[in-house]
């Protein structure tokens, strides 16, 4: 499965490879102190929230980390040892940068998707994102929001990014591919 976001200044679109807007990225508020409060929602004219992210730093020791609500679980996506991990309903989910501008999804050591951002976009694609077919699609879409989706105060459409630069946990696998089975 292949999905694709779109920076729409205020807010970022998630379509799917037919082009049909699947949900909506939005910002719903801004704390000073505690960061961005984002949602992910099926579109722009309904309150209704898939979930929602809320960007935190903890200064000693130094961490980021996100505190997330889907389906009525709460938890914390938290940064550490060179990604992002989170444990939702018996299940480790691990977001792994690699070099340049490719992360790494697994659930339970298992690779079940990457994504892929652009170095400079403008009303484009921002991110593809490549799944298999039984991932958690809302829940992989929360994380992508969480971590990657910025949102500036000037509403701008245009997006540069300079990739990973830094140390990565492990090589990007370029064998992967996803599993295109049936969801039933």
């Amino acid at each position: 499965m292949e999905l694709f976001i779109y920076q729409h200044g205020n807010y970022y679109s998630f379509k799917n490879d037919s082009n049909i807007e699947l949900f909506v990225g939005r910002l719903n508020s801004i704390w000073v102190f505690s960061g961005q409060l984002k949602a992910l929602a099926k579109d722009l004219r309904t309150d209704e929230t898939i979930a929602t992210s809320k960007s935190r730093l903890k200064l000693f020791p130094p961490r980021a980390y996100f505190d997330i609500t889907y389906k009525d679980t709460s938890f914390q996506l938290k940064f550490g040892k060179l990604r992002f991990s989170c444990s939702f309903k018996d299940s480790l989910y691990e977001l792994i940068p690699h070099k340049g501008y490719l992360t790494s999804i697994f659930q339970d050591g298992l690779q079940i998707g990457y994504y892929e951002t652009q170095a400079f976009s403008s009303f484009n694609c921002f991110c593809k994102v490549v799944l298999n077919n039984k991932a958690d699609l809302e829940l992989i879409c929360t994380f992508i929001l969480a971590v990657k989706c910025d949102f500036s105060e000037e509403r701008q459409n245009i997006n540069i990014d300079f990739g990973n630069f830094g140390r990565e946990a492990k090589p990007f696998d370029y064998n992967w591919s996803p599993d295109l089975s049936r969801l039933y």
